[in-house]
């Protein structure tokens, strides 16, 4: 029975790819955004767009606050490269911790904690 239902599930991905039917990524469907490997790049928009802040890791264990230069509670979007899972949080100095972003994952900021973010630990 297993085989038989992952034969019809090969089948009709196979199906849609071929029809041109959209099948869900877990990437974004705009464009992968651009950060350099070793940093975490946020953005002002869901779509990796608008202004963009580019940081270094501060260490592991380590906080580090999103500068003032940058508006703060801006972040909507996020690709971390650090090599290394970070944790978000609210307040400055890693407080009120918002959700975790895995190494490699970027993300459209979950809609509880979108322009939140104002500091993040790396693990």
């Amino acid at each position: 029975m297993k085989t038989l239902y992952k034969r019809i599930i090969v089948g009709l991905t196979a199906l849609a790819i071929t029809a041109g039917l959209p099948i869900a990524l877990t990437q974004p469907a705009s464009a992968a955004p651009s950060c350099a490997s070793g940093r975490i790049c946020i953005w002002d928009t869901s779509s990796y767009g608008g202004s963009t802040l580019s940081m270094t890791s501060p260490g592991a264990g380590n906080c580090k606050t999103i500068p003032n230069a940058w508006a703060k509670n801006m972040m909507s979007s996020s690709y971390n490269t650090l090599g290394r899972a970070i944790m978000w949080y609210d307040g400055d100095g890693c407080s009120s911790f918002l959700f975790t972003q895995f190494i490699g994952e970027y993300m459209a900021t979950p809609a509880p904690h979108s322009n939140k973010a104002n500091s993040f630990r790396v693990q």
